[in-house]
């Protein structure tokens, strides 16, 4: 789950410095999205992982 702080710790900077509101938004919806995706990763064993993955298709 490295990939996800390491994803978070960018969102979150780029939040911090996020000047207008359209931004702001746009990373909070990426950060939502990161979050959901990280809930789905955790709750599915590593077989299900495996066929996403080869199956292209996005999870969720």
């Amino acid at each position: 789950m490295i990939f996800f702080q390491k994803v978070f710790a960018q969102v979150n900077f780029h939040i911090t410095f996020a000047t207008r509101s359209k931004e702001r938004k746009f990373l909070n919806k990426i950060e939502t999205t990161v979050r959901k995706t990280e809930n789905q990763v955790r709750s599915m064993s590593s077989e299900q992982i495996v066929k996403h993955i080869r199956s292209g298709s996005s999870v969720g």
